[in-house]
Formats: C-alpha cells, sequence, structure tokens
C-alpha cells in the first residue's frame, strides 16, 4: 500500500471546460510518500448459547481471537527516508451476555453487554503499526411486535466505549492518522414498522449518537467530536403494492436526512445537514407470465431534486455528494 501527497500543489481548472491533461504526473513532486507491507494473520475461536425459561430468553458467548501482523514501513518526508519495522502478536478473550424478557402485550425489554477485539491494518507517521482496538457496549432497548398487529419496533439505547481508536492529526490533516484514544458514543437508534393496510407499510428508522473523544495522550483532543459523525440521522420509506390489472406493481417513496458534521478535528466548523429524496418503482415479471418466475424490472431515481450537498474531512478537502441519478435493472433470480 502506497501514500504520496504534494501538501500544497494546486493548477486553476474551468471547471466547465476541464483540462485533464494538466498534471504531468511524471515530473509532480511528492513532499511525502509512504510505503507499506503489510501482512496479517487473524484465528478466532468462539461459541454461544442460547437458553429459554418460559418468557425469559438469555444468551451469552465467548471468543478468543490470536492477531498477527508484520509491517514494513518506508517514509518520506521532504527528502528524509526513515524505514521501520513493526511486528504484533496479539491474543484476546471477549464475551458477550444478553437477556430478553418476553411480555403478554408483545413488548420484550432486553439488555446485552459485549466486547470487541478489531484489528487494525496500517501505521502511523513514524512507521509503528497500528495496534487492535478494543471496547465494550451496554445497549438497553425494547422489542415490540403484538401478534397480527399492525405496528412493530425497535428501540435501543446504547453506551460504547472504544480505546486504541484511530484518530484525524488537528494540526496537519495531510497527515497519517494516530493512535491515541479513547472515543465514547452514547444515543439512541429507533425503527418503527407500520402496516397500514394490506398493500401500504411505512418504515421509520432514526438515530441519535453524541460521540465524544474522552482520552488522547498525543494532542490532547479531549471533548471533540471526530469528522464525519452526524449527531442525528432519520429515514422514511414507504411502499404500495398494487392488486387486479396491476398485481405485480411496487411503487415506492422515501425520504433521506443526514445532521450535521463536523469540518475538521478541531471543531473549528460544521457541514451542513442535508435532506434527499428517493423514488423506485418496480415490477414482478412472473405476475405478467408464470414462465417469467423469478424476474422483475426496477426503475429507482436517488437524489430526485437533485440538492447540492458536501461532505468534509477539513476546511481543504471537501467534495459533493452524488447528484441526481436514475437507474433502471433486469433481475432474474434462480
Amino acid at each position: 500500500m502506497k501514500y504520496k501527497d504534494t501538501l500544497g500543489y494546486s493548477l486553476t481548472q474551468d471547471i466547465f471546460n476541464p483540462n485533464h491533461n494538466q498534471i504531468d504526473r511524471d515530473a509532480l513532486k511528492f513532499a511525502y510518500q509512504q510505503a507499506l507491507d503489510i501482512k496479517t494473520k487473524q484465528l478466532g475461536v468462539y461459541f454461544q448459547d442460547q437458553l429459554r425459561y418460559n418468557n425469559l430468553v438469555m444468551i451469552a458467548g465467548l471468543r478468543w481471537d490470536k492477531y498477527e501482523s508484520d509491517t514494513n514501513t518506508v517514509s518520506d518526508y521532504l527528502g528524509t527516508v526513515t524505514p521501520s519495522k513493526e511486528k504484533l502478536d496479539e491474543n484476546n478473550v471477549s464475551f458477550r451476555v444478553g437477556a430478553l424478557y418476553e411480555l403478554d402485550f408483545g413488548l420484550s425489554p432486553y439488555l446485552t453487554y459485549s466486547e470487541s477485539f478489531e484489528p487494525i491494518a496500517g501505521a502511523d507517521a513514524s512507521g509503528k503499526a497500528f495496534d487492535p482496538s478494543t471496547g465494550h457496549q451496554w445497549e438497553l432497548g425494547f422489542k415490540y411486535a403484538p401478534l397480527g398487529g399492525d405496528v412493530s419496533g425497535n428501540l435501543a439505547l446504547f453506551h460504547i466505549t472504544k480505546k486504541n481508536a484511530i484518530l484525524t492529526d488537528p494540526n496537519n490533516p495531510y497527515a497519517p492518522q494516530y493512535q491515541a484514544g479513547e472515543v465514547v458514543s452514547q444515543g439512541a437508534e429507533l425503527e418503527a414498522k407500520w402496516q397500514a393496510t394490506p398493500q401500504a407499510d411505512l418504515t421509520l428508522n432514526y438515530t441519535y449518537i453524541n460521540m465524544e473523544i474522552k482520552e488522547d495522550s498525543y494532542y490532547h483532543q479531549e471533548g471533540k467530536t471526530p469528522v464525519w459523525v452526524p449527531e442525528q440521522t432519520a429515514s422514511l420509506w414507504a411502499n404500495y403494492y398494487y392488486e387486479g390489472t396491476l398485481t405485480g406493481l411496487r411503487t415506492s417513496a422515501g425520504v433521506r436526512y443526514v445532521g450535521k458534521t463536523e469540518m475538521d478535528a478541531q471543531n473549528s466548523d460544521q457541514v451542513p445537514d442535508y435532506t434527499l429524496v428517493d423514488l423506485a418503482a418496480s415490477y414482478d415479471l412472473s405476475a405478467a407470465s408464470q414462465s417469467l418466475d423469478g424476474a422483475s424490472v426496477t426503475l429507482s431515481a436517488s437524489n430526485i431534486f437533485d440538492e447540492e450537498y458536501y461532505s468534509c474531512y477539513d476546511k481543504n478537502n471537501c467534495w459533493f455528494g452524488a447528484e441526481r441519478s436514475i437507474e433502471a435493472k433486469l433481475e432474474y433470480k434462480f
């Protein structure tokens, strides 16, 4: 894996009549380069058991992980070449437990605790290989699914702690990421479904998350929120299934909302929120002929109003989101 950056190369470009031959790739001078040769091995052994006693359902699991990596790195910053070699040999034992109780009217409260072990490929600016990330999560929730009911849903409250988190350099966004912290995420997730009629259904999803850096032994960014993490996201999707002469036809419409995100690691500004509208229609061709069983045709349109939105890594690195797109698809399942 190789990364190269000029750290400041710029040119004038006509966005309405771009010249893609302005840059001579062979003549580019890179101020920073990093080449990584990473070899990894991972072995996991786990078991899980579920027990039911009347309306109480309990689950428990145990996992053992072994992770090995050899990372050879050559970094070149302004002509100073720094080679390095790193070897990791990590073992980890994690577990999960949970319990759910089924009430008579379709409501099932539950509580779970789980641990995680996540190897991370790559190295920091000095060539030091990233250690695996570890974490633990508490989740309290409610599932609602009454027998024969038209409404169902899930509500979950969560608290996640992640150690050895990968963070962005607040002073130099072009530098490689570094590993020096603990990040805590807490929030709520809601999913609700409504079967309004035998032909129409509606699905709502909403997520609220508060993510904060709690420990940062390198740049002391405690209290900051990482980039690309919207505090709120939501979606609403509706389907209608036709009957009679239009049997086999389904039309759909949906709305997606993504809240504000932090502009950079310093949290000096925010990227605006945006809302997108999507449409779709599909037809099951077996409704026209049994010989076409398994075949369907779909026409979908994303961002139908061509809403302009963008994401940012920092103030100097932003890019527009996808414009309106229309897609036709013929599918056959066998």
